[in-house]
């Protein structure tokens, strides 16, 4: 993901990648200095690989509003996945009157056709949510999130705006 990762990013990293670009979404696992520990999302069944496969994207614009986002492990779901946790804190301008402020939030959680489908299924995946990103207004929150089977390897090179340095 960012300088400082492992691995290759792979066909559909380049997919999602080129997905959070279009839509101004920043990967939120690759802008937090964290050990690898809090950054791999899978472990292989024999435990001799680890990845970052599942991601939380948020807006551009709402970026900041992104304090961390990091792996639990432990959750014993018997699983060899980790849950991904993203914490926010949205502030309020000092100046606020008496009336309801509000945000709209739009979560898309969604599971990616692995990289050994099909090319026409993975391209109508990927134009499926292109449509429910373009349906949610620009100005609301939007937080993408899930197994996209996306790894999008160390070099952040053209994706400077959507990726940290410290992907894995």
């Amino acid at each position: 993901m960012g300088r400082h990762g492992l691995g290759q990013r792979n066909e559909n990293g380049e997919r999602f990648s080129n997905l959070c670009a279009f839509n101004k979404l920043v990967i939120g696992g690759t802008i937090f200095p964290l050990k690898r520990i809090h950054k791999a999302t899978w472990n292989s069944p024999d435990h001799t690989t680890e990845d970052q496969i599942d991601h939380i994207c948020i807006n551009k614009k709402f970026r900041r509003t992104m304090e961390d986002v990091r792996t639990r492990r432990g959750a014993d779901v018997a699983s060899d996945y980790h849950l991904v946790v993203a914490n926010l804190k949205l502030k309020l301008n000092k100046n606020w009157t008496d009336r309801v402020v509000t945000l709209r939030l739009n979560i898309i959680q969604c599971y990616a056709p692995t990289n050994d489908s099909n090319d026409d299924i993975k391209d109508q995946f990927y134009e499926r949510l292109q449509s429910i990103i373009e349906k949610c207004p620009r100005k609301d929150l939007t937080i993408l999130m899930g197994d996209l089977n996306a790894k999008v390897g160390i070099d952040n090179t053209g994706y400077e705006d959507i990726m940290g340095r410290h992907g894995l």
